[in-house]
């Protein structure tokens, strides 16, 4: 039997709105400024944070200038420079990644649900493996694009640097790095046998 992903509660449309502030960024991740697009289109959005540790949503409206041209795409989504306007003009570097399948505004939810809760076992795992390398994951939002009918997009922090997976679901170790094998076990065993965060 394969492994399932978690689920606290059904994510979506109907999570609870409260105004608690988001997570911190976790301290691998950076806040980069963005340079300014060529083209400049801003546009109005809510941005939908998951905390973890309260097992609820949060959202807030913010302005960002997603360029039309993607600068990468796999089989299941693309991939676009996202710049957030801040309201005293501070511009921070994102990616926005749209479905290039058909999927349920549920499914986008989930999966930056399963974001944020990757980083609470990597915090438990970080205090408890006395490892020096420490695990992190990037915090994940949900954005409703306001002036595009309400379409739906996930973002990210720019990460800097080349990008390396060590794992994946179909039990594939592509390095041979072992915190992140060991993190992964970890995952399996704390949650009992519910989880496996590759």
């Amino acid at each position: 039997m394969q492994p399932h992903q978690i689920s606290h509660r059904s994510a979506g449309p109907n999570y609870p709105i409260a105004a608690a502030p988001a997570r911190a960024v976790p301290s691998a991740v950076q806040r980069a400024p963005a340079p300014a697009p060529k083209k400049e289109k801003i546009e109005r959005a809510l941005k939908h944070t998951y905390d973890a540790e309260k097992d609820e949503w949060t959202r807030e409206s913010v302005l960002v200038i997603i360029e039309d041209k993607p600068f990468q795409q796999g089989c299941m989504r693309t991939a676009h420079h996202m710049t957030e306007v801040e309201e005293d003009g501070c511009r921070c570097a994102f990616v926005a990644k749209f479905t290039k399948i058909s999927v349920t505004a549920e499914s986008i939810f989930e999966d930056s649900k399963l974001s944020m809760i990757s980083q609470l076992y990597a915090d438990e795992f970080n205090r408890v493996s006395g490892v020096d390398k420490k695990v992190a994951f990037l915090p994940s939002y949900v954005l409703v694009l306001q002036d595009r009918g309400n379409l739906l997009c996930c973002s990210e922090p720019v990460l800097s640097g080349n990008y390396l997976k060590h794992n994946n679901n179909d039990g594939v170790v592509a390095t041979a790095r072992m915190v992140p094998q060991a993190f992964t076990h970890f995952t399996w065993e704390c949650s009992r046998h519910k989880i496996l965060i590759c």
